[in-house]
């Protein structure tokens, strides 16, 4: 018996596949497909799925969590849902594969990089502050104009980009004019 068992256990594989890092904003929610597919050499029948977070920043749960068989080469195509809280940050979600027949059990990691909110557009608003300042250095005489840019920087981080946007234009168009 024992022979075949182990025989068994080299043949059977089980493979979860999905497509690398998520990102989201915080408070969001992304969806992602996830393939769960028989790349062994035998049938596997009753096959359980669970999925598991190392934080409680985020909320995973998946479309299904039970395939009844995969026969050889075959897929099934499942959905992860990861909804997030407030802190950004880089945290991991597990899904667990455990094929009842024959025995065998497997499992991939899912890195989800929470961003905060308007994030892009944060980010457009830090390169054209770094532009103003470069502008206001080769200029001396729009120096004065400075305090908008402070301004501007305080507006961004109360997440107030509008407002930011409209001080660094303002400061630009004065410092050209």
């Amino acid at each position: 018996g024992g022979v075949t068992e182990r025989n068994v256990s080299q043949i059977t594989s089980l493979e979860i596949k999905s497509s690398g890092p998520l990102l989201l904003e915080q408070e969001g929610v992304i969806t992602a497909p996830i393939t769960i597919r028989n790349n062994g050499k035998v049938y596997l029948s009753r096959i359980n799925l669970s999925v598991t977070t190392n934080s409680s920043e985020l909320t995973p749960s998946l479309s299904d969590y039970y395939v009844n068989s995969l026969n050889l080469a075959e897929s099934k195509n499942i959905t992860l849902t990861i909804k997030a809280k407030q802190k950004p940050g880089r945290y991991k979600t597990t899904i667990n594969g455990f094929v009842e027949r024959p025995p065998y059990e497997t499992s991939l990691d899912v890195y989800v990089d929470i961003a905060e909110k308007e994030y892009q557009n944060k980010k457009e608003i830090i390169t054209k502050i770094q532009f103003a300042h470069d502008l206001f250095k080769e200029n001396p005489e729009c120096l004065e104009l400075d305090e908008l840019l402070k301004n501007a920087e305080i507006a961004l981080n109360k997440t107030e980009i509008p407002k930011a946007a409209s001080l660094i234009e303002n400061a630009v168009q004065s410092c050209r004019d």
